[in-house]
């Protein structure tokens, strides 16, 4: 998302909107590739594909119900505590 807003001037509904759809397309394609292999544990995929979905449609009645002013907030905050998870885990 970052790359959305930052490089190709996206507003964070577009940019929210684009990456649901590439999280969605990355997802399906790593399902057909684990099936293919036999390597699918189907309690943990189907437990993450109703957890995506209910996230994302939740998410995006949210946006369009209450507008960007919280999504702003939000995604900052997640990715500073990415930021600081990462750099513990490479720096401790």
């Amino acid at each position: 998302m970052i790359a959305l807003v930052s490089l190709l001037g996206f507003n964070l509904k577009k940019a929210s909107m684009h990456a649901k759809i590439y999280n969605f397309s990355s997802n399906f394609i790593a399902l057909i590739w684990f099936i293919s292999a036999g390597k699918v544990l189907y309690l943990v995929a189907i437990t993450m594909a109703i957890g995506q979905m209910s996230g994302a449609y939740v998410g995006a009645h949210f946006v369009m119900k209450k507008g960007i002013s919280l999504i702003r907030p939000a995604f900052i905050l997640m990715v500073s505590m990415m930021l600081i998870i990462l750099a513990r885990k490479y720096w401790c």
